[in-house]
This record gives structure tokens, sequence and C-alpha cells, in this order.
């Protein structure tokens, strides 16, 4: 990834970061465990930001994800 992308998908996952931290649909103990999952590029992160999704987006899906698994 050359700098520029570094520096969008940096802009991007601050923006996922905002989402996880303002949903009040969810506990506290699932928002930092999904920011740290984002600050590692753990996950479908990476893959979500260059299919192009909004950090809105990609949100949602990890959203849809987790109540498909309960």
């Amino acid at each position: 990834m050359d700098k520029e992308t570094r520096q969008k998908y940096a802009i991007w996952k601050n923006k996922l970061i905002e989402f996880i931290a303002c949903d009040t649909r969810i506990n506290s103990i699932i928002k930092i465990e999904e920011i740290k999952c984002v600050l590692r590029d753990d996950g479908d992160y990476l893959e979500n930001y260059q299919d192009g999704d909004t950090p809105k987006e990609a949100w949602e899906n990890e959203i849809g994800a987790m109540a498909d698994s309960q």
C-alpha cells in the first residue's frame, strides 16, 4: 500500500472507529474488541475498504454478522 493509500485508509479507519464508539446497539466490551480489530487490521475491515465500502457500510455489515452469529 502506497503512502497516499495508507493515509486514506487511516482516515477511513478513524471514521469507522467513530461509528463503533457511538453505536448504542452493542455494549462497551464489544466496542473495545472491534476497535482493537480495526487498529490491528484484523478481520474484514481492510477488505471492506478495498471493496469501496464506506466506514458506515463496513460497520453495518459487521453488526449484521454479529446478529447472524447469535
